[in-house]
Parts: C-alpha cells; sequence; structure tokens
C-alpha cells in the first residue's frame, strides 16, 4: 500500500485484496486519520507486508511490516507508521479526541478507555456549535486539523445525557477536518478515577508530568510473540525528536490546561461551569 501527506490529509493507496480489507475495517476507521484513494500521487511512503522483519527506510521510502502479525497488531503498527510519516511531513499526531467551536479548539487526552470519546460526546450534545472532530486520532498541521476517519457515537433512548457511559456505540463516517485556530485549550480526563476532581493546571506543570497517555504510540516499545519493536530504533530518533519537540511547543500553546477525573456526571457539571466562561 502507498501512503501519501499532502494537503494536511493522511491518503492510503491499497494495492491488492488484503489491504484493501485492512484500511476498510471499521477498528482501523476507529483509530487512524486518512482517506482511502485509487491513485497515490508520485511521492509516496512505499509500505509492504512480507513475511520478514519489520523495518522503516526513510530515504527509500519503504516501510516493511511483518505479514506474520495478527489484524488488530497490524493496525496498530499502521498507527505507528502514519504517526511518523506525519512528524516527518511538519504535522502533528495526537493520541485524543477534539472538538471545536466558532472560535476555538478543544483537545481531550487521556489514556485508552479513559473517557475521551464519551466526553467528546456529551460536550457536542450540551450545545449545537460544538461538533467532534475526532476521538481518537487527531492530526494537527498548520492549517488543518483532521480526525480519525469513523467515530463512536453513544447515544440514549432517554436522551438522558450523563448516562452516556452506559450506552452502547454506534459509529458514524467523519467527513473531514476543521481549519486549524490559534486559539485552544486542553482537558486531560480519566473518568475511571474513583476520585472527583477539577482543576486548571499550569503547562509547565503538565509538561513535567506523565505524557505517554498523549504519546503513547511514538513512545511505548510494541512487544509481541512475532518480534520486539523498540519505537525509537524502528522510527528513528530524529522523528522521535521532532516529535517531542512538536509536543512541548503544543502544550505550551494552550490557553488552558484542566484537569478532570471521577464520576462522569461530576466531570461533566464541573466542566460546563468552566466552559461557559470560555466557549
Amino acid at each position: 500500500m502507498k501512503f501519501n501527506y499532502y494537503h494536511s490529509v493522511l491518503y492510503i493507496t491499497p494495492e491488492n485484496k488484503f489491504e484493501q480489507e485492512l484500511i476498510q475495517s471499521e477498528y482501523l476507521k476507529t483509530k487512524l486519520s486518512y482517506q482511502i484513494i485509487e491513485n497515490s500521487p508520485e511521492h509516496f511512503l512505499d509500505l509492504r507486508i512480507e513475511q520478514r522483519q519489520s523495518f522503516i527506510d526513510w530515504e527509500k521510502k519503504i516501510v516493511i511490516i511483518n505479514s506474520m502479525y495478527s489484524t488488530f497488531q497490524m493496525s496498530y503498527i499502521l498507527r505507528i507508521v502514519s504517526d511518523a510519516y506525519c512528524v516527518m511531513c511538519n504535522s502533528l499526531p495526537l493520541h485524543a479526541a477534539m472538538i471545536t467551536t466558532d472560535t476555538k479548539h478543544i483537545y481531550i487526552l487521556g489514556n485508552s478507555g479513559s473517557g475521551k470519546s464519551t466526553l467528546a460526546n456529551l460536550l457536542s450534545s450540551w450545545q449545537e456549535k460544538i461538533s467532534v472532530v475526532g476521538d481518537d486520532h487527531v492530526i494537527v498541521s498548520e492549517q488543518f486539523v483532521t480526525g480519525n476517519t469513523v467515530l463512536s457515537v453513544k447515544s440514549s433512548r432517554n436522551n438522558n445525557q450523563q448516562n452516556l457511559s452506559n450506552c452502547a456505540n454506534s459509529y458514524v463516517e467523519n467527513l473531514g477536518g476543521v481549519q486549524n485556530k490559534n486559539s485552544y485549550f486542553l482537558i486531560d480526563v480519566d473518568l475511571q478515577s474513583k476520585v472527583d476532581t477539577c482543576q486548571l493546571i499550569d503547562n509547565s506543570q503538565y509538561l513535567n508530568g506523565n505524557l505517554g497517555h498523549i504519546t503513547k504510540y511514538l513512545s511505548d516499545d510494541f512487544f509481541t510473540q512475532v518480534e520486539q519493536i523498540q519505537v525509537e530504533k524502528f522510527v528513528g530518533k530524529k522523528i522521535i525528536e521532532q516529535y517531542n519537540t512538536k509536543m512541548v511547543n503544543f502544550i505550551d500553546g494552550a490557553s488552558m490546561i484542566i484537569s478532570v477525573s471521577g464520576k462522569l456526571e461530576n466531570v461533566y457539571s464541573q466542566l460546563k461551569e468552566l466552559l461557559l466562561k470560555e466557549l
């Protein structure tokens, strides 16, 4: 398959039936921001799935992914490769949800299962002017922000917003991105915590904390029975350094950082109070 990042969008071109099925899988679409095109432009990253050790050669623009991986593992590797490729193309990939209004972007950060999608859905249902751009994978460029190709949406028969965390997921196509805005802030969420908190955090204090939940795909090594991938060695030290610099600048540029945790109803109530002053 071929990867191409231009006009602030990641495009993927499958070259056989297996690749077609892989990139059209609902799982990958909920985890990755991309669009499928039939013919790739001239300049592209050539990704091949073969029965040999995985590696990346940025100079030759070739990526090899071991064919012995399961579909789930292969999807995870594709996320690593796509994030590294976006960094090389001067964009910032985030493990995050993102909602937007006419004037501001709000990035929702947290570990897998921490409630990013739930909170993004809840806030977008609170006010019509708020829309969801992505709920797991967000790519930030100078001009645009794009989100994962399919959004996970929770809905309640009784329209009881505070019970959204107990509702089943449905999936909707995400049709594109939004123009990047200089004005944005961050919400760090953990709905799994038993401690209810809602507090403003200084940017430098947040930077000094553990950012693994945001940098996950370009910081966590990937060990399986097939092979062991050390991310820095796999994508290259230079890419990781560029990524870390971009991440520091992104967090430094936030006008506000809010840390919330605990029960959904408490988080939702306290956030509405804070956001009414900002939106």
